[in-house]
């Protein structure tokens, strides 16, 4: 098998967990548009399907005196 190489400074750990994130947030953002197909709830709403790791790169960016 082949090394792959890690062009950051981000430790295996901070990779695994930035993958776990994103998968949390793609599995909740399907149960939401489920629900909304089953009329579950009524309005509008918009799915960032493809767009998890712009939050979790956010997380891993964010220093604990940022304010969001």
């Amino acid at each position: 098998m082949a090394r792959t190489h890690n062009p950051t400074d981000l430790t295996a750990e901070q990779l695994v967990g930035a993958y776990r994130k994103m998968s949390r947030i793609r599995r909740a953002e399907e149960r939401v548009g489920m629900a909304y197909q089953m009329q579950k709830f009524s309005g509008f709403r918009h799915l960032c399907n493809g767009q998890e790791a712009v939050v979790a790169g956010l997380d891993l960016a964010m220093r604990p005196d940022d304010y969001l």
